[in-house]
Formats: C-alpha cells, sequence, structure tokens
C-alpha cells in the first residue's frame, strides 16, 4: 500500500492495525457469549450474527492495510546485512511454527476455555502486541538499507601521523600501528603504505 506507507507514520498504522484487531476479537468473543448464554432461547443469530462477519471482515483489512505494509518492510531492514538473509529465514519459520501450534491446539484451548475466552485472550495478546509496538517501531522511511540497521556510521577520525627524524633516511611518516609491525621507511606513503614498504624491500634485495 504506497499510500499508507508514504504518507502515515509505520507506528500509527501499525497500533491502528492492532486497535481494530483487538476490538474486532473482542466482538468474537462477545458474540460467542451472547450465543452460549442464550441457548435454545430466543434468535442468537438474528441478535449477534453480524459481529462475527463484521469483526472478520475488519481484522482482514487491518491487516492488509495497516500491519503487513508495516512489518514486511521492517522484516527486510532491521537486521545486520551480515547476518540479514539467515535471520529473515529464522525469523519466518518461527511465525509458520507459531501459527502451526496455535492452530493445532485450537480445539483444545476452547474446551478448556471456551470460544469466547478464547478470543479474549487473543484480543489481550493484539492490546499488548499494539502497546509494544508503538514503543520499538522505528521511521525509517527514507533510509538506506544500511541506516536502518545501524551500518552507515561516520567513518571514525583518521589515526594521529608522527613524524621522526633518522640519521640516514631524514623524516619518516608512521600512521596507525606501523610501530607495531615495524614497517618504518620513506618508501611509505598515501593508503598503500604497508604494500609500498614490502615493494621497496624486495627490490633492495
Amino acid at each position: 500500500m504506497p499510500f499508507v506507507v508514504g504518507y502515515v507514520k509505520p507506528v500509527l498504522s501499525f497500533c491502528a492495525g492492532q486497535v481494530v484487531n483487538t476490538l474486532a476479537t473482542a466482538g468474537l468473543g462477545v458474540a460467542a457469549l451472547v450465543y452460549s448464554n442464550q441457548g435454545t432461547e430466543g434468535d442468537p443469530i438474528t441478535s449477534t450474527g453480524w459481529i462475527p462477519v463484521t469483526s472478520i471482515v475488519l481484522q482482514s483489512i487491518m491487516r492488509t492495510v495497516g500491519i503487513v505494509p508495516v512489518l514486511r518492510p521492517l522484516l527486510m531492514e532491521v537486521y545486520p546485512m551480515e547476518i540479514r538473509t539467515l535471520s529473515i529465514g529464522l525469523t519466518q519459520s518461527t511465525f509458520i511454527f507459531t501459527g502451526f501450534v496455535a492452530v493445532k491446539s485450537f480445539k483444545a484451548v476452547e474446551g478448556a476455555i471456551g470460544l469466547s475466552g478464547l478470543s479474549f485472550f487473543w484480543a489481550v495478546i493484539n492490546a499488548i502486541i499494539g502497546v509494544y509496538g508503538y514503543f520499538v517501531i522505528p521511521d525509517n522511511r527514507g533510509k538506506t538499507l544500511g541506516a536502518t540497521s545501524g551500518e552507515d556510521e561516520p567513518p571514525p577520525p583518521p589515526r594521529k601521523q608522527t613524524v621522526r627524524k633518522t640519521k640516514f633516511f631524514g623524516d619518516i611518516d608512521i600512521v596507525g600501528d606501523a610501530d607495531k609491525y615495524g614497517e618504518r621507511s620513506k618508501y611509505t606513503f598515501g593508503l598503500n603504505k604497508r604494500s609500498n614498504l614490502r615493494f621497496a624491500h624486495t627490490n633492495s634485495i
């Protein structure tokens, strides 16, 4: 949804979707509760039959418009480049596995707490996810992939250069950790100090 992603902050879009999902799921619980309390008396379909249909339609719309357009790009942006592909695969696998567990345990949980209790439980979960998303979802619009994962850091300051005077070679530039490797020579220059040094030593031999 280009309009949603381009003109609405991701956190607002996600939270709005979660609020609607919370209310819609709670509505399913209310409808199930009314149906179970009425029993055979009256016509529960006439009084509450519109609630399940409306709730399911609202959940589908908000998932498509407000939630997926936020989570999909965020999944591609949040991990560092070095582990991005593997992390996305693990995240998607975990998502599919938790969905599998929720589907397989549905009948058992429904038998224990009823359809209304199950609906209210997921309504609370949706509310918690919405609150959590409000505090952690960033606004990455207009940023590069490196910047979204914290990799576009400002370059480090240049290392301090030291100039030493020698008896035979005059001034020698020593940069960074050249002292550690003993790379001191008038042949070192530019960005290729070490390679030029080795080249000079090879030619002298």
